[in-house]
């Protein structure tokens, strides 16, 4: 029946069997019969299982509806690669100034700590010139864009520069005055002193402030050049501004938690529900960034683990209808808001289109342009400052078009690989896993590809069991807590 093996995959997950068609974007219920003979058609096995006359005339039906097909011959090529050069000199909105590479804490786990193969904390500051330079910039490249524009500041430590800020601040109002101009900031907030938070709300600042939890545990890594843990003038920082500022709107902030793998997650977890000033606050975990780290951190506790399955389980119990949402955490948002983009709003694809690019990369510098202190351009501030390859123009040049097109076309350095894997759609490798300093690296790619098919079919089976009890996804969309 089959010359050519099916472009599929094949899972179980609560004593059923199923079918995802990757050319369809598909995912089909089937029988122990057919997942059986599919499966032996997938391993070349001999002889292959025999169907009876009612199954066969299931699986002809399948391949009539256009599933099961072979393998597309597909050139990857990102969908947006013709309108990438239109969207870079006319359409941008939004832009992110690194003011300073400096930085009045050392945190253990940063970026810029020496444990990356990236920049370390100098001195190195914006000047206006620079700053007012990327402002024209973005102001030069966003005639076709729409209402809103946003402005970014980050560092190092932003609030190191706030004079400069605030200049940019009041030239932006005269740059965009027809515009909806908002502007973000990410900070310690260790410098976040009432009339600085007063500023920044006055000026429809949306603020992302880093706190770990506890003290105990905050202070294990966020700590000053001396040593000193950060947790006290955080925290004295937000009581200030919730005492001095009526009304504070809490809407304007998120609070940003790297959850480190030895750190005590229950009692983060805790912290966080039941502290009477964060849990006023929107809440995010993210655990330590392992991209570009010269050494992969110690795996994650067991204890740790529990710890995360249990909210999860919790987050599909709201789910399902069974829990209210007084009774989860933020802990496991995130993963179901994930699960229910990915799952509940795929479409249809296309694999006899000719040109297709695996998931992952967005459009560079169309979200988030990144430019650092000397004005050079980057598609965000997550790559690698030091890495040539993540580099796509300057202030001064203007944008490099190609190297623009070489990042968004990531995929082309594991082409083979990619057109012939089955998570091709859900791929979540943005450039900066690719990055081999000079050249965007193949062998660092794929050494991420098991991780991420992994994910994906994990997060495949939660879906499945999600849906066989009812979820409501939608719930997952807008969660308030």
């Amino acid at each position: 029946m089959f010359q050519e093996k099916p472009f599929i995959k094949l899972f179980q997950v609560m004593n059923a069997y199923y079918i995802y068609d990757v050319n369809s974007n598909k995912i089909i219920e089937t029988n122990q019969e057919i997942y059986t003979y599919l499966d032996a058609v997938l391993k070349n096995a001999s002889p292959v299982p025999e169907l009876n006359s009612q199954l066969l005339h299931v699986v002809q039906d399948m391949l009539q509806a256009g599933l099961l097909q072979q393998q597309a011959d597909v050139e990857i090529e990102h969908v947006m690669t013709d309108q990438l050069e239109n969207i870079l000199e006319h359409e941008l909105s939004r832009i992110c100034l690194q003011v300073t590479q400096n930085c009045n804490l050392r945190c253990k786990y940063c970026v810029f700590s020496g444990s990356y193969v990236n920049r370390v904390h100098n001195n190195k500051r914006m000047d206006w010139e620079t700053a007012k330079r990327a402002l024209d910039f973005l102001y030069e490249h966003s005639g076709e864009s729409d209402k809103e524009v946003m402005i970014g500041f980050y560092g190092g430590e932003p609030l190191l520069e706030f004079d400069l800020i605030q200049k940019c601040v009041e030239y932006s109002y005269k740059l965009f005055p027809s515009k909806n101009l908002q502007f973000n900031i990410t900070t310690n907030a260790t410098l976040l002193h009432r009339k600085v938070a007063q500023y920044l709300l006055d000026n429809n600042f949306s603020i992302s402030i880093s706190i770990d939890g506890p003290q105990a545990i905050h202070d294990l890594n966020r700590v000053y050049v001396n040593g000193q843990g950060s947790f006290e003038s955080v925290m004295g920082n937000l009581q200030g501004m919730l005492e001095s500022i009526p009304d504070v709107p809490t809407e304007k902030f998120i609070i940003s938690t790297v959850v480190s793998n030895d750190a005590d997650l229950e009692s983060v977890v805790r912290f966080f529900k039941e502290d009477s000033q964060v849990s006023r606050f929107t809440y995010q975990l993210t655990s330590v960034n392992d991209v570009n780290m010269k050494q992969r951190p110690l795996p994650t506790c067991k204890q740790n683990e529990i710890i995360n399955e249990y909210e999860k389980a919790k987050i599909f119990l709201y789910g399902v209808g069974r829990i209210p949402i007084e009774m989860t955490s933020r802990m496991a948002e995130a993963y179901a808001n994930q699960l229910a983009d990915t799952f509940c709003h795929r479409t249809a694809i296309d694999m006899t289109r000719r040109k297709l690019h695996p998931g992952g990369p967005c459009v560079p510098g169309q979200h988030k342009l990144f430019v650092d202190v000397e004005g050079n351009l980057y598609p965000c501030e997550r790559v690698s400052e030091t890495s040539p390859v993540m580099k796509m123009g300057s202030l001064e040049s203007g944008f490099d078009i190609a190297a623009a097109k070489r990042l968004l076309n990531v995929g082309q350095a594991t082409e083979k690989e990619c057109s012939e894997c089955w998570a091709f759609h859900f791929c979540t490798q943005c450039v900066a896993f690719a990055d081999g300093v000079t050249e965007i690296s193949k062998e660092k790619r794929l050494s991420e590809c098991e991780r991420v098919k992994t994910s994906v079919e994990e997060m495949m089976k939660d879906y499945i069991v999600l849906q066989t009890y009812g979820c409501e996804f939608e719930k997952y969309e807008n969660i308030k807590f």
